[in-house]
């Protein structure tokens, strides 16, 4: 029986290096890096990788197809037939794609057509191989047969035929009219004929036609996931799309869903469609513009929540130099208004004060936008007019604000005008003016009002921090001796304290670290910092403190600063400054109940995020003692990453240092027994997995393989 692999062997040499560099040898990316050898911009290179790439999968999210049977066909190696590119055929649905070999076999009748599915999110069945068929369509139901590769049991389904569309009584039969570009209607007569004749006149099927009207059909259909691979096929074939046609794809791009892509795919495709038209030298409309800028824009402000700082800002700095671009050469050009608010929250966020003058982005924005209906916009700019520190401006919105707004929306949104001149006046070193605007507020404001009280001592205490910690911090002291103040922000605080590590002021540092790290709002705080426009800066407020304090090799506080990490839910390390503090307890001061503790809960919290923990236990390994090697190996972490290994994903340097370690104690336990043969099964069954049956274990990986089988036995 004729075998398909999709994909290729994988040397998973690299899953037995230490973590250094891992993101290079890990499985997934080195199918990315291998798949990426596909281009869509030329239809006459030569390529290396035998698979295509779907736009709307990664390879190893695909489960393999055996038992791809060809009755006329006596060859059965297993790679002369898939030598070159797969193309897509146009027929793709939720579930199952179909694949078209016909570039290498023209000549040769297929006995069944081979079907790739797709793998569903989530865990997923072990026995992964599928043995699929798609038969002859028999009163408008297309024979649909399916055998798992443990079962002798085919399970035959019949699948309705859409209404109103064209169906094929095979694949092949699909792929060749799309191939040759002739599409007609079967069966045509009398008034149908003479109408489609009629068309023809009108619209004769060009290729490009072709494709259009099938880019069409899928996006009214609420199929978009599709359009790309269209795009493909049609590049492939060296078409070159018109410029409304490729504002379609760009259309289509954001709306993909339940592709296996992160946001950052996403926007790569976008700009790789993007770059393929400019290329063939087609003038981007206002319409192209706005579907590149504003997917960026808000991708950046994605990536900015979840701490995908790199990714963030290289979004921004492109959308930010398209939208220069559409806006300088084409003074009409208007966005909608939700772009434009994304923009300037971004100029804020990235502090881009030298790429964009305030003055000129607000003429920019007056003639483009109803700011009467906007105050969020509004604030935005106020906020960008204080960062570029034009007092002239920051006056000059607070009263177009007064003057613009509807008094409704002003009198439910004052404290948070309010809030945001204050802290405007102050990054333009207004501080007189920012203190007589305070007590004048403060004056006319109801006691009872804690909420906006605080909103307004926070923001205050903000702008001071910006320009001088040690006056933020002496009207912090001030405002809490009085009574019936409430407590300011923790996220005023913990800027405060960041400022005062940048100026190596660890004392003053650590008095502010005091008062916040008890207070009952801690943990909500500091999750709630990802809404904040300081959010990168303050992200890696413990990481400096942590440094200072072993800089300083204060054992004191770096043992405090260790339980409260281990306490506090929302305190995570980055794996520098964890390395760091691991080893300190380690080797200074000999703390490795306390290491160990602070790497399980570590551990637990990355995960949380989607860390690999077998990658987080191969960084790690190398900086612990034997005896926490036996501590972890009896801990729910380590039982946890044991049954979340695989193969081609995670490195099991971690693993196999520790079972080596355990394996040769010279007193084991019956528990430690139990768990050997335990987690021996768990990854025994992983390495006889069907969808690792193609990859190629090192000689390291090969001998571990065989010790877990051993232990399962």
């Amino acid at each position: 029986m004729y075998i398909l692999c999709i994909n290729p062997p994988i040397n998973s040499n690299m899953v037995l290096r230490s973590f250094v560099n891992l993101t290079e040898r890990t499985g997934a990316s080195f199918a990315r890096r291998r798949a990426s050898n596909v281009s869509s911009s030329s239809g006459s290179k030569c390529y290396s990788h035998p698979f295509f790439k779907p736009s709307y999968s990664k390879p190893q999210d695909l489960l393999i197809v055996d038992d791809v049977a060809r009755e006329d066909s006596g060859r059965k190696t297993r790679y002369s037939r898939y030598c070159n590119i797969l193309t897509p055929a146009a027929m793709v649905t939720r579930n199952y794609v179909i694949f078209d070999q016909s570039q290498n076999t023209d000549d040769e009748t297929r006995g069944q057509t081979p079907i790739l599915l797709k793998k569903a999110g989530g865990k997923t069945n072990k026995n992964g191989h599928m043995s699929v068929c798609v038969g002859a369509v028999a009163n408008g139901r297309r024979q649909l047969r399916l055998r798992r590769s443990n079962s002798t049991t085919v399970r035959t389904f019949a699948l309705e035929r859409p209404t109103g569309r064209r169906e094929y009584s095979t694949v092949h039969e699909l792929e060749r009219q799309l191939r040759d570009l002739q599409v007609g209607e079967m069966g045509e007569t009398g008034e149908t004929a003479e109408k489609s004749e009629q068309a023809k006149e009108v619209d004769p099927a060009t290729p490009l036609s072709v494709h259009e009207r099938l880019i069409d059909e899928l996006l009214s259909s609420n199929r978009p996931s599709e359009v790309l691979a269209v795009y493909f096929n049609l590049r492939g074939k060296g078409l070159v799309p018109t410029t409304a046609l490729y504002n379609k794809v760009l259309r289509s791009i954001p709306q993909r869903t339940d592709t296996g892509e992160s946001a950052e795919d996403k926007l790569t495709h976008l700009l790789n469609v993007y770059s393929d038209m400019l290329s063939n030298n087609l003038k981007p409309s206002d319409e192209t513009y706005e579907l590149v800028v504003g997917p960026l824009l808000k991708g950046a402000q994605n990536s900015y929540s979840t701490g995908e700082f790199r990714n963030s800002n290289d979004f921004f700095r492109i959308a930010l130099e398209l939208f220069l671009i559409s806006h300088n050469s084409n003074a009409a050009i208007r966005f909608d208004q939700a772009v434009y608010h994304d923009l300037v929250r971004g100029l804020n966020r990235f502090k881009c004060v030298q790429i964009l003058a305030a003055d000129k982005l607000y003429e920019l924005l007056k003639s483009r936008v109803d700011l009467t209906e906007n105050l969020g916009l509004f604030l935005q700019l106020l906020k960008y007019a204080g960062y570029s520190k034009n007092t002239g401006l920051v006056n000059a919105l607070y009263h177009d604000i007064n003057d613009s707004i509807d008094a409704k929306v002003l009198e439910a949104q004052q404290y948070d005008i309010y809030a945001v001149m204050l802290e405007s006046l102050l990054l333009c070193g207004q501080s007189a003016e920012a203190a007589a605007f305070l007590d004048q507020v403060v004056g006319h404001c109801d006691k009872s009002e804690q909420h906006a009280l605080s909103k307004l001592l926070s923001s205050f205490i903000a702008g001071q921090a910006a320009l001088d910690p040690a006056k933020a911090y002496n009207s912090y002291l001030k405002f809490n001796a009085v009574d019936w103040l409430p407590e300011v922000s923790v996220a005023s605080l913990a800027l405060v304290m960041r400022k005062f590590l940048d100026g190596n002021d660890f004392g003053s540092a650590l008095q502010v670290w005091n008062m916040i790290v008890p207070r009952k709002d801690f943990d909500e705080a500091i999750q709630q910092l990802v809404q904040h426009d300081d959010y990168e800066y303050l992200s890696s407020m413990v990481d400096t403190l942590v440094g200072a304090a072993l800089d300083r090799m204060d054992r004191q506080n770096l043992i405090r600063f260790t339980r409260e990490i281990i306490i506090k839910d929302s305190l995570v390390l980055s794996n520098e400054s964890l390395l760091n503090l691991v080893s300190y307890l380690n080797s200074n001061e000999r703390q490795t109940e306390l290491a160990t503790a602070l790497v399980i809960n570590q551990g637990y919290k990355k995960s949380r995020d989607g860390t690999s923990l077998n990658n987080y236990l191969s960084l790690l390994v190398d900086f612990l003692t034997p005896s926490q090697y036996q501590s972890l190996f009896g801990s729910g972490l380590f039982k946890t990453a044991v049954e979340q290994y695989r193969v081609v994903n995670d490195n099991i340097y971690g693993l196999i240092k520790i079972f080596d370690y355990v394996s040769n104690l010279s007193q084991m336990t019956d528990q430690i027994k139990l768990k050997m043969k335990y987690y021996g099964k768990v990854l025994s069954f992983e390495f006889e997995d069907a969808s690792n049956h193609y990859v190629q274990l090192p000689a390291e990986l090969t001998r571990f393989k065989q010790y877990v089988s051993q232990l399962a036995e």
